[in-house]
């Protein structure tokens, strides 16, 4: 399972242990795990292994034992990897900038703030081992909206997976359809132990943040299974759609054999024939292929430039994302050169996002977006667009970027437009 540390499902007792490190960093005092656990043990994060024994004797008991077999030794040391894991602790000890905004949140007393930094550090969790690197909240999450009404004893299968492709998912998707929790540990060669260890943490953690709840079986809190529109003008009768829902992602598993819009390209003739349509209609057939490859690798582009803890869907719109300050709605478009086509795609990159924007997002979103997080709505090209387009784009207040594989760039009039949502780190400026 991927050495998943387990010892600790209470986000309180959690966020406590994270903020006496903080505290034991600021007076220089050792976060060893020797000291860290005994200060652990003396605030009530953890217990004493007997039931009604005191610290001290525990100590004592535990201090003519071999350091491997004292417990406060080795909650300290999963405790510190769990937040390095999630990215709130350095791999040198250092309180990350995620882990001091979770600790000013329960100094505050602000414990829908502490939830939100719980979900984005939870959203960071990465673990390792020879077959590759995975991120099982993720997967837990992405689980659960294709298969609400799992039950807790099945969840342990995310840790199963090698690493974050389509592929992988679809193997775990499979494990938990089987829907037997003994022949699901066979097939994946794990202890009963281990399994039952594995169940511990992330549900519990979820349940507790509200990103799930639990009724026959796990769900999605419907913030985050439901898409819905955020105007009060809407009327439903006349917007009935069959879009699809949109649905959680991740960098690696977006814009996976998802086919969108793309102009034909049919050339123009007065009088064609029999062949001539042939031939036309297996060249748009081709030339679609290769724009959606395009698209969709500038899709996965601009994901892999999120923080890592974006929360990012996709559904009938490319892209929409909540970042720690702002929310991201973004649709791609791949550009042949020609006027014409530039006009048509830039055309309906503006009207998509805009449409997007009232009736398409996911209700998380749109509950972000009422609650007073801004939106920041971006046209993304693969090749640059013509200054007057930029210009009118940037105007309707949608911002423009451009690039390839390897970068992108943004146009310096969508400066301010992009501020506070780390353009300068996401997107490259241009160089000329």
């Amino acid at each position: 399972m991927k050495r998943f540390p387990n010892q600790i499902a209470d986000v309180a007792k959690l966020t406590q242990a994270l903020s006496t490190i903080a505290n034991r960093s600021h007076y220089n005092l050792s976060l060893d795990d020797d000291p860290l656990g005994e200060s652990f043990l003396r605030q009530g994060i953890i217990k004493p292994g007997n039931q009604g024994e005191s610290v001290d004797a525990y100590l004592s008991r535990m201090r003519t034992t071999s350091p491997s077999n004292q417990s406060h030794r080795t909650v300290a040391r999963d405790i510190k990897r769990l937040f390095r894991l999630s990215g709130l602790l350095s791999p040198d000890n250092i309180i990350t900038h995620a882990g001091q905004r979770l600790v000013q949140s329960e100094v505050n007393g602000d414990l829908v703030s502490r939830n939100d930094n719980w979900k984005a550090a939870m959203r960071v969790i990465e673990v390792a081992d020879s077959t590759g690197v995975s991120h099982p909240y993720q997967i837990l999450l992405r689980l659960l909206s294709d298969r609400p009404g799992t039950p807790r004893a099945l969840c342990p299968v995310v840790f199963a997976a090698d690493d974050d492709s389509e592929q992988e998912y679809q193997r775990i998707l499979a494990l938990r359809d089987s829907g037997n929790e003994i022949a699901m540990r066979n097939s994946i060669n794990v202890s009963a132990h281990n399994w039952n260890n594995a169940k511990k943490i992330l549900p519990a953690v979820g349940l507790q943040i509200g990103d799930i709840t639990e009724a026959n079986g796990l769900h999605l809190t419907s913030s985050l299974q439901e898409g819905s529109s955020h105007s009060e003008h809407r009327e439903p009768a006349e917007i009935a759609t069959t879009e699809p829902r949109p649905r959680l992602v991740t960098a690696a598993t977006i814009a996976q054999n998802i086919a969108r819009d793309e102009p034909l390209g049919l050339p123009y003739t007065e009088e064609p024939t029999d062949s001539i349509v042939t031939s036309t209609l297996q060249s748009a057939i081709a030339l679609r292929k290769t724009r959606t490859i395009l698209h969709n690798d500038l899709v996965r582009t601009f994901a892999n430039a999120l923080p890592l803890d974006a929360l990012i869907w996709e559904g009938v719109f490319d892209l929409a994302c909540i970042l720690p300050n702002k929310v991201i709605l973004a649709e791609m478009k791949t550009l042949d050169g020609s006027v014409n086509d530039e006009r048509s795609q830039v055309r309906s990159a503006v009207s998509q996002l805009l449409y997007y924007e009232s009736f398409s997002l996911p209700s998380l979103i749109t509950h972000e977006i009422s609650a007073g997080r801004s939106l920041v709505k971006i046209a993304v090209f693969d090749n640059q667009p013509s200054p007057a387009h930029t210009q009118w784009v940037e105007a309707l207040e949608i911002a423009v970027v451009w690039g390839t594989s390897h970068n992108l760039i943004h146009a310096p009039g969508s400066d301010a437009l992009l501020e506070g949502i780390g353009a300068s780190l996401l997107f490259q400026s241009p160089t000329c």
